[in-house]
């Protein structure tokens, strides 16, 4: 009987070890998908990014792949143009601690039916509007498509030479000031902005190719420098 039950622990053992080294084995794939320079041009023209393809996947997808929930805010901008923000903070891709931004895609009437319903509104530096949606209108979100993405690491810091390495040399640098820069990728629909400020943080703005130059402006402003 003894014997019996010490080949029995035996095999167990067996089993556990085995499970570990699987489920260490699947854990080391599905971090290789969420590397932020893992960005695929799709045949269509579409990017696709931490397993989200813009234009495509929506607020569920991300959130069943991150397995968090996000805080959801309606902006309202001076020139009473609207974006809807589902902000995740704090969630690990790739062993990266980070903060995501989803930029959802809505009409302009599906928006300022948000805004009529907004529970209460509250004044930006910027001079725009952040509304707070009730939890039942942020529960009908989440089949909203995702327009971009706004990707901050928080666990680590970058440099310009680390992201030409990964990334390649971009077709533009804007320099803001001695400390901020934006690295432009136009083919990728990525810009980076780099911020060496002792508690600046690097933030990777994607969108679609297509929508790039279209949306260049709003994201960087009027560049003050351009540099090789």
């Amino acid at each position: 009987m003894k014997k019996i039950i010490i080949i029995l622990l035996i095999i167990c053992g067996i089993f556990f070890i085995l499970y570990q080294q699987a489920d260490k084995k699947n854990r080391s794939t599905e971090r290789l998908t969420d590397l932020p320079w893992m960005v695929t041009i799709n045949p269509d023209g579409s990017s696709t990014v931490f397993s989200q393809t813009l234009g495509k996947s929506t607020l569920n997808d991300f959130q069943t792949h991150v397995k968090r929930q996000p805080q959801i805010s309606l902006f309202r901008d001076q020139d009473t143009s609207f974006s809807l923000e589902a902000m995740f903070e704090k969630i690990d891709l790739s062993g990266i601690i980070s903060t995501v931004i989803l930029e959802l895609d809505l009409t302009e009437k599906e928006l300022k039916v948000l805004e009529k319903s907004a529970l209460r509104r509250k004044v930006m530096p910027s001079g725009s509007y952040q509304l707070t949606l009730s939890n039942e209108v942020i529960a009908t979100l989440s089949n909203k498509i995702v327009k971009s993405l706004s990707y901050t690491p928080t666990s680590v810091r970058l440099d310009a030479e680390m992201i030409k390495l990964r990334f390649g040399e971009p077709a533009e640098i804007i320099k803001i000031d001695e400390e901020i820069s934006h690295f432009i990728y136009p083919p990728l629909g990525l810009g980076i902005i780099l911020n060496l400020r002792k508690r600046g943080k690097e933030v990777f703005q994607y969108l679609n190719p297509a929508d790039f130059d279209r949306l260049k402006e709003k994201l960087y402003g009027k560049p003050l420098k351009i540099t090789d």
